[in-house]
């Protein structure tokens, strides 16, 4: 049967994300949504050079129209997946006879395969914004300039721990694990600052729009790794890389 997405998550990544976030649904869905999306939101930001309040909230409000479309086509498209996959499997079910059991092979192969895309476009965009930063100027330039540094060596990360997933590598499992643990303990922590965000004169309602889109942009990676963690805690996902539930049992 084919793996069911969520269709609320695939919501929350698409809004926070944006196209990045539909390759939750698959290699073909991200690349169609990814590219519009990125020509979209460089004509939004591309008009905000000039430094005034009015242009910043309207910057937003554009934004938040843009995420919540892609957010609402990302549900309907995995409502609409998931209703295919399960007629399909009933029809499956009825002809065989019998259930089909759960494998955990394909839902592992696909996590990969997410994982390689999204750590494949950070790595992108780090090594950019890192060849474009140098040499740094500013507190802001040399900031992000550090931060670079930082993501390359865990996006390139990221790329091995997918590849080894798909190859069914037991340290890719061990890798995800730890992985996820450190997205909830970041993302959590750096949710705290984007609630007490300054206003910086603009409305209130765009300080309210930039504080929920902060939160969930970190608050959304934190849910990503806690569900990593449990997936590869799971038995049959142990059973794909080799790893044994069970203790074996002693000969008397």
């Amino acid at each position: 049967m084919k793996t069911l997405k969520l269709p609320w998550l695939a919501a929350l990544l698409a809004f926070v994300l944006g196209g990045p976030g539909c390759f939750y649904l698959g290699w073909r869905r991200g690349l169609k949504a990814t590219v519009p999306w990125l020509l979209l939101l460089s004509l939004i930001v591309g008009t905000q050079f000039i430094p005034d309040a009015s242009r910043l909230e309207l910057m937003v409000l554009f934004l938040i129209l843009l995420q919540a479309g892609l957010a609402w086509m990302a549900y309907r498209s995995c409502k609409r997946t998931n209703a295919e996959a399960a007629k399909a499997a009933a029809v499956a079910v009825s002809s065989a006879g019998r259930p089909i059991e759960a494998d955990g092979s394909r839902e592992v192969k696909n996590v990969g395969a997410q994982v390689i895309a999204l750590s494949g476009i950070a790595l992108f965009g780090s090594a950019m914004t890192f060849a474009n930063s140098t040499p740094p100027m500013g507190e802001l330039g040399h900031f992000t300039h550090d931060s670079c540094l930082f993501m390359i060596p865990v996006s390139a990360w990221g790329v091995a721990t997918g590849i080894g997933l798909r190859r069914a590598w037991r340290w890719a499992r061990i890798s995800m694990l730890v992985f996820g643990g450190l997205l909830v303990l970041v993302g959590t922590i750096l949710t705290l600052p984007m609630l007490f965000m300054p206003g910086g004169g603009i409305a209130w309602w765009a300080v309210l729009a930039l504080r929920v889109f902060g939160v969930l942009l970190f608050l959304t990676p934190a849910v990503i790794g806690a569900r990593w963690f449990r997936f590869f805690l799971r038995s049959n996902v142990k059973a794909f890389f080799g790893v044994s539930s069970k203790s074996p049992a002693v000969p008397a």
